[in-house]
């Protein structure tokens, strides 16, 4: 079975109220003696289309050219330098790894593109703008 997501709301006496309840109740039963995983994160919500389109369009072409990186080396250098777990042996993390901008939520989005801007600044004053500075045409296409 693949991973199932249920949202729902957890209320002030610490009761989770599912907003699906029987889907909930089909996946328990189709693990019946089977050992599961059971994760609780608060549910915010991830960087819109228009964020990412910011990013992929504005940021990470602004900051290659000046640099001289591909746009995936780009990216790719911005989440270690600004995205890296550090290790934890004690645990069970051994190596140091390396969050995918696709977890982030809308705050620790806009905090990335922060860190991102005030480097670009301090390195080589670039202004990268803000989104609602962007041209917007042709963004999301």
């Amino acid at each position: 079975m693949k991973t199932a997501t249920f949202r729902g709301q957890v209320d002030a006496a610490g009761k989770l109220n599912l907003h699906e309840p029987e889907r909930f109740g089909v996946a328990v039963g189709k693990c019946a003696g089977k050992p599961v995983l059971v994760s609780i994160k608060v549910d915010r919500p991830q960087r819109s289309t228009p964020q990412n389109a910011f990013y992929w369009k504005i940021v990470i072409p602004i900051c290659a050219e000046e640099w001289g990186y591909s746009k995936d080396a780009m990216h790719i250098a911005f989440r270690m330098k600004f995205l890296t777990i550090p290790a934890d042996p004690e645990n069970g993390r051994p190596l140091e790894t390396v969050k995918s901008t696709t977890e982030l939520d809308t705050v620790q989005w806009e905090e990335y593109i922060q860190d991102i801007r005030e480097l670009a600044w301090d390195m080589s004053e670039i202004r990268i703008p803000l989104p609602n500075e962007a041209p917007l045409e042709g963004m999301f296409g």
